[in-house]
């Protein structure tokens, strides 16, 4: 049987595998990148300051609260 312990440490290992962030709502460490870009006309991920460079902007989910946000 598995513990409370043992699931919160496997949680943790997996959110710092997976590069997560702290939340800027809740303050846990459980923001990660799930993907994502603004894309321009054409389809491809422009900057957003028109310069034609491409933006990677990700989207963030925070696994303990669900607040979303733009990186």
């Amino acid at each position: 049987m598995i513990t409370n312990d043992e699931m919160t440490d496997a949680f943790t290992e997996v959110l710092a595998a997976a590069g997560a962030e702290v939340c800027k709502s809740c303050g846990s460490r459980a923001l990660v990148r799930t993907g994502g870009a603004a894309e321009s006309d054409s389809g491809d991920a422009a900057a957003p300051d028109g310069s034609g460079e491409r933006a990677d902007r990700s989207v963030w989910f925070c696994f303990a609260c669900g607040h979303e946000q733009m990186h």
